[in-house]
């Protein structure tokens, strides 16, 4: 099952949102209060697991946006098959990661930055290694973004997991080296 975190806009940070073993939405203590219903009816009958389901809205109406981690090759599959084409898509560049979906048509640097750090703290340690480099004593890590429109996930001679590219322009997929930051 994939992990879902919100991300608060205002505040720039995120909060794990918990599944419980029936795939029922509960939240943090934290964030009880701040979560607002979306409005959002779940369909038992619809094809969709509702792990995977979302209200396809820019930012929910408390200012959070979903930002969604695959944690195993079949999560992943998952997530980019039910995520809405313009929602985003990133990926840690050259390392083996989760896939991550931020279900918003509008990206920010801001929103970039917390679901790259997102992505790489939930890496392996030997990746995390692999991903770091340094510049001028600064460490930074690279990352991968497009929309889900321009991903190949159920092409023939890819794995489960893998996805590939129907057009890799610098304007469709976008490359960004993010500084790494302890506190995000």
């Amino acid at each position: 099952m994939p992990k879902i975190f919100l991300y608060d806009v205002k505040k720039n940070s995120y909060q794990e949102h918990i599944y419980d073993d029936e795939c029922r939405s509960t939240s943090p203590d934290s964030f009880d209060n701040d979560i607002e219903d979306n409005g959002h009816i779940e369909d038992d009958s619809s094809p969709i697991p509702s792990r995977f389901r979302s209200d396809h809205s820019p930012i929910q109406r408390n200012g959070t946006i979903s930002i969604k981690l695959g944690k195993t090759a079949s999560d992943n599959i998952n997530i980019v098959r039910y995520a809405h084409p313009s929602y985003w898509w990133l990926h840690m560049d050259s390392v083996s990661s989760g896939h991550i979906i931020i279900e918003t048509r509008i990206l920010t640097s801001k929103i970039i930055e917390c679901a790259a750090h997102l992505c790489y703290k939930n890496l392996t340690s030997k990746s995390k290694r692999s991903a770091l480099y340094s510049k001028n004593s600064i460490r930074f890590f690279d990352i991968i973004v497009t929309q889900i429109q321009n991903l190949i996930y159920d092409h023939p001679d890819l794995e489960i997991g893998e996805v590939d590219f129907k057009n890799s322009s610098k304007k469709k997929l976008v490359h960004y080296h993010i500084e790494y930051k302890n506190d995000i």
